[in-house]
């Protein structure tokens, strides 16, 4: 009768214990936020510069505080933002953080 009496219990734990376990899993992991919400690129060949401002596919750009920047990674100033270049402006909410200048293609 012990074992008997065990086996009942442990079935009633796995049966009532692991499914609450699962939904609680399931609600907790539903809070977190995909990072990548709220992330965007885009970016065209740069048709004007004037200060933070960059005109690219005929609409205009602030990139004050954004880090200006090599595909690499390497840092460059801003003096390298011409006209012509080919540019991505990596957003977060809308605000660029990031501009990144590829190098012209040799033709």
């Amino acid at each position: 009768m012990d074992s008997a009496h065990a086996m009942m219990r442990s079935t009633s734990f796995v049966t009532k214990v692991l499914p609450t376990a699962f939904i609680l899993f399931l609600l907790a992991s539903s809070l977190f936020v995909d990072p990548a919400v709220g992330f965007t690129v885009t970016g065209g060949i740069v048709e004007h510069v004037s200060g933070p401002a960059v005109t690219v596919q005929g609409k205009n750009y602030d990139i004050k505080g954004a880090r200006i920047m090599a595909p690499s990674g390497k840092e460059l100033p801003p003096s390298e933002l011409v006209r012509g270049k080919k540019v991505e402006f990596h957003m977060v909410n809308g605000k660029i953080v990031a501009v990144i200048i590829y190098p012209s293609m040799a033709e």
